[in-house]
């Protein structure tokens, strides 16, 4: 069974999406500072309880696997770097996409694996380049995926390039200066209310790269290993029910 969007949005001056009729009918185009970017995109469920993600951003593959038992199986981004408006087009696209389609915590697995997957590669720290990534585990949601809930107070826990071990007690939820709002969310600040993941692995990466004014993604000598390990948790954590509650 396959999902393909029909929608097809660009950006105009005053930074409001109009129809384009002249846009690839499966996805979406955007002109960003004088950058045209063309998304598009695929979802397909297979037998074996898989969902396979293929995002094209003009000339850049990404490809994305899911499965209801074991949740992330794999990112492969084929070594590609985003520019910065390829990220802003992917933002817009996950809003619009969002939207369209009325995402939420119920949503077929299809939508919201989508919805995800523009999420996380819009976030993409700048230089940064996709990686092959597999995720074998069949045990994330007990060993890979932990869930947090807005107002408890959870350990953070991270080291950093001297090897130095912190730990630091952060509710969950609490608002920190220079876009480190929503401690603990999957993904920068608190988002703008779609279904997003709260999790473990995203809270020691919050909390490790506001310390450490990390940059860079897995490149960061402080807190790359925690931005590696917060990938599922990111993309895997909405569909285990890590929604905060």
């Amino acid at each position: 069974m396959k999902y393909l969007s029909l929608l097809a949005l660009t950006f105009v001056a005053c930074g409001i999406p109009k129809q384009n009729p002249n846009a690839p009918r499966d996805g979406f185009q955007y002109e960003i500072g004088g950058e045209t970017v063309a998304i598009v995109y695929e979802t397909t469920s297979t037998a074996t309880n898989t969902v396979e993600v293929a995002i094209q951003v003009n000339d850049h593959q990404f490809d994305l696997g899911m499965s209801t038992e074991s949740g992330l199986q794999k990112i492969d981004g084929h070594g590609a770097v985003l520019t910065e408006a390829e990220r802003k087009a992917l933002s817009q696209a996950a809003q619009d996409y969002a939207r369209t389609e009325n995402v939420t915590e119920s949503s077929p697995i299809e939508q919201k694996t989508l919805y995800l997957a523009f999420d996380y590669l819009s976030q993409a720290p700048d230089n940064y380049a996709f990686p092959t990534r597999n995720f074998n585990s069949t045990h994330l949601k007990n060993e890979g995926i932990t869930c947090i809930k807005n107002g408890s107070t959870v350990t953070a826990q991270w080291n950093t390039q001297l090897s130095t071990y912190v730990a630091e007690n952060i509710v969950v939820g609490v608002n920190w200066p220079n876009n480190y709002g929503c401690m603990g969310r999957c993904g920068a600040d608190c988002g703008w209310g779609a279904p997003s993941s709260w999790t473990k692995d995203c809270l020691d990466h919050d909390a490790c790269s506001y310390r450490n004014n990390a940059s860079g993604g897995s490149s960061d000598p402080n807190c790359g290993d925690e931005y590696d390990e917060a990938a599922d948790d990111w993309l895997g954590g909405v569909w285990w029910g890590c929604n905060g509650n």
